[in-house]
């Protein structure tokens, strides 16, 4: 059970309660304090009402904001306050299907690494509020060479990243890089970066955060040679999203990508590695849990 404190005690807390009640109601938080710079009781729920300038060290292992809006605010001050970064929530996290607490706070104390050949981990990190613990979000890599560089991974970890094509937004030419040399070359596409300097900056800083205890390896498949090399990869967490229904293990078919209109409607010639990139969040029911997913779970599909 985690020790909470919740910050803010308004529309928004009270839009969230039954989750938080859950929560607590499953024993996997407790709520030890309530803090709120408008103080307009002394006692909430049964727990006491306290200023933000009253928290102290060792009160709580999280504080749970319920203020949406003002939470990169919030989050500053209560940084200020002694709360360490990582300890701070924006209540949105409760509203993820499914959602957890201990799964979600193991997955904040030993950070998910999550190696994608796409943007898919981007969409993840940023669906759950988790930080980027991986250089593999904001670029994407062909079939081939993603799968050159998942066959020897720790190699391509240990080479420097390098520019092969600068950025040149007047054309929209968005910047390119390469690990290894030679025959081993590989390319990453930085469709998010305005320059290399930029993309590399980026790189380095979220290489520094990887978990090589905890990766999980992402990748969608078009063809049966690529199923076939994926299922032998020898990494313990790894999913593949097959076009179509799969014999191996670890690869998944997401059968709904073939009448989802709305997408189809929206976008002409919609593929299945874009159905793939959108369905940590896409506005239909979502094919699986994304918490179990990255916490390495087998039965993390919803419509099996």
């Amino acid at each position: 059970m985690r020790k909470c404190a919740i910050w803010g005690i308004g529309a928004e807390y009270e839009q969230y309660v039954n989750q938080i009640q859950y929560q607590i109601f499953l024993g996997k938080i407790s709520i030890e304090v309530y803090v709120s710079k408008d103080k307009y009781c002394e006692v909430l729920d049964g727990k006491k009402v306290i200023c933000p300038g009253d928290i102290k060290q060792g009160m709580f292992e999280y504080l749970i904001v319920c203020n949406t809006l003002r939470f990169k605010e919030i989050k500053k001050q209560a940084m200020k306050l002694g709360v360490a970064e990582e300890k701070i929530l924006d209540v949105e996290i409760l509203a993820i299907p499914f959602f957890d607490f201990e799964q979600y706070a193991k997955l904040m104390e030993n950070p998910v690494s999550i190696i994608a050949d796409d943007c898919w981990g981007a969409e993840a990190y940023h669906y759950l509020h988790l930080p980027f613990s991986s250089p593999f979000i904001l670029c994407y890599m062909i079939a081939e060479d993603y799968m050159k560089m998942l066959e020897n991974l720790d190699y391509y970890l240990g080479q420097s990243l390098q520019c092969f094509q600068e950025a040149d937004m007047d054309t929209m030419q968005h910047p390119i890089g390469y690990l290894g040399e030679g025959e081993n070359k590989v390319k990453l596409y930085f469709n998010h970066a305005t320059s290399f300097k930029q993309a590399r900056e980026d790189w380095l800083r979220r290489t520094d955060r990887i978990n090589k205890d905890n990766i999980l390896v992402k990748m969608t498949l078009l063809s049966e040679e690529m199923a076939e090399r994926f299922s032998a990869l020898p990494f313990s967490n790894k999913v593949g999203f097959y076009i179509k229904e799969s014999k191996w293990k670890d690869i998944y078919y997401l059968r709904e990508w073939r009448w989802n209109d709305n997408y189809m409607r929206r976008y002409r010639g919609y593929s299945y590695a874009e159905y793939v990139r959108n369905s940590v969040r896409q506005e239909k029911v979502k094919p699986y849990n994304i918490l179990k997913l990255l916490s390495g779970e087998q039965n993390f599909m919803r419509k099996e």
